[in-house]
């Protein structure tokens, strides 16, 4: 997978959600290899669960930031947020299947689950971390070199 060009496709798609939302979307890509060795079609799910999120979460005028980068042999993915915060007591859950702070018939609860389950599977790590009132910091890393499981046909 081109990592670099996987990020920019995934944004356009993702780019009209932030307008409409009037949010403002940025991106600081930096030096990444330029390829993974991953399924391409999941990752693009995890910038879009992850990412999809961050827009729900974030008031109107605020804004949603993706960097990337690399370290040794891993890249790393952050989706930060200018939202309310995850209080310490959902954060503990919030990878859990079904777990939503939604009310009922809003969600499923299997955007995070499921994007953790996919960064798993990559042999990838998935950290949270939030300050109530000023936002929520997704990072998603990646090993380079290492890949995941062929993609189902």
């Amino acid at each position: 997978v081109n990592l670099k060009r996987l990020l920019e496709q995934s944004l356009i798609m993702i780019k009209e959600k932030a307008l409409k939302h009037r949010i403002a979307l940025r991106t600081d890509i930096g030096e990444i290899p330029e390829t993974l060795i991953a399924d391409e079609r999941k990752l693009k799910q995890i910038l879009y669960n992850l990412v999809s999120n961050a827009i729900k979460f974030t008031p109107r005028c605020g804004s949603v930031e993706i960097h990337a980068g690399a370290e040794e042999d891993s890249i790393w993915i952050h989706v930060c947020d200018s939202g309310p915060g995850i209080p310490p007591e959902q954060r503990k859950q919030i990878f859990e299947p079904f777990f939503t702070t939604k009310p009922a018939g809003k969600g499923t609860g299997l955007g995070l689950s499921v994007t953790y389950g996919i960064v798993k599977m990559h042999s990838g790590d998935i950290q949270v971390s939030s300050d109530l009132g000023k936002g929520t910091v997704f990072t998603v890393s990646l090993p380079v070199g290492r890949g995941a499981p062929a993609p189902a046909r």
